[in-house]
């Protein structure tokens, strides 16, 4: 089974209600990029309300299951290729409305994940972006969580632990001078999606 198919199988149904908060705080009508997309899911439920949504990751198999479920729905103002989210040379200065970022940032080492959202603040007027609080509020959920990531690899796990010892989604918008304009917490706080003015 793909990386993607197990992704779909078996995180995407966990973050339905978490995508559509996203939606929900995300305005009608803007061109969107979705920065490591996976599956495409968000990206999708996007669409729905968006001019046009562009869905990047640099997982083949990932791109291979979105445009799957782009087909099966029928959505013609969605897309998703391919990209490395470090280098974003073929897209121009505020190309876009809105950056998305969801569930992406912990997955990357510390440096990488400055590189790209400093990629997005040069691409996208705005950017939304959603991840794990730091600390992770509940115990039980503490516990959870770390399972899960600990399961997604060594390395993937080792950078999920550096998210939580940088402190969370703060430092970097602080690094970078990106302006948070609303947080909301979701999930019981495990959850932060910050909205940032660039």
């Amino acid at each position: 089974m793909t990386e993607g198919k197990i992704y779909k199988i078996i995180i995407d149904p966990l973050l339905t209600a978490l995508r559509a908060t996203t939606s929900n705080l995300v305005p009608d009508n803007l061109n969107i990029i979705d920065i490591a997309c996976g599956t495409g899911a968000l990206a999708i439920e996007l669409s729905k309300k968006s001019h046009h949504v562009l869905g990047v990751d640099i997982s083949k198999s990932m791109i291979q299951t979105a445009n799957k479920m782009k087909r099966k729905l029928n959505i013609t103002n969605a897309e998703f290729m391919v990209l490395d989210a470090t280098q974003f040379k073929e897209f121009k200065t505020k190309e876009f409305d809105l950056a998305t970022i969801s569930m992406a940032i912990h997955q990357f080492d510390t440096n990488t994940g400055i590189k790209i959202l400093s990629e997005l603040s040069r691409i996208a007027k705005e950017i939304l972006i959603v991840d794990y609080a730091c600390p992770i509020p509940n115990v039980i959920y503490n516990r959870f969580i770390y399972f899960i990531e600990r399961l997604a690899g060594k390395e993937h796990f080792r950078n999920f632990k550096s998210y939580q010892h940088f402190g969370g989604i703060y430092p970097y918008l602080n690094q970078l001078k990106i302006k948070p304009l609303r947080e909301i917490k979701e999930a019981k706080s495990i959850f932060y999606l910050v909205y940032c003015s660039l």
